[in-house]
């Protein structure tokens, strides 16, 4: 960003690049005006798998409008990994999309 000159840009990650985008907001929050993430960015509440990782207890610290995006029947990030950062984001809103599912979801043709 600084090579081309941009002080600020909005930025959108789905997945990892999600968490990537949480974590430059975290970090930088200069630079990120405002944030879309697609799926997973928050820690396991009610499903069985782990947490990706400590990132998520900082989220309190962005300051960028951030828009949570899920899908409905995402079984690799489930609807619960919103719940945190809901909290934690104080400028945090969520969407619940129905048809949005993962890249190779075995239900048919991917929607991203």
């Amino acid at each position: 960003m600084e090579a081309l000159g941009i002080e600020s840009a909005s930025f959108i990650g789905n997945s990892m690049g999600g968490i990537v985008g949480v974590n430059l907001a975290i970090k930088k929050p200069d630079r990120v005006s405002t944030l879309v993430t697609i799926g997973g960015v928050g820690p396991n509440v009610f499903t069985p798998s782990p947490s990706a990782g400590p990132y998520w207890s900082m989220m309190h610290k962005m300051a960028c409008p951030t828009l949570l995006t899920w899908g409905r029947d995402d079984r690799v990030g489930p609807l619960d990994m919103a719940m945190v950062p809901m909290r934690l984001i104080p400028q945090a809103r969520a969407a619940r999309v129905p048809e949005l599912r993962p890249l190779g979801d075995d239900r048919g043709q991917a929607c991203l």
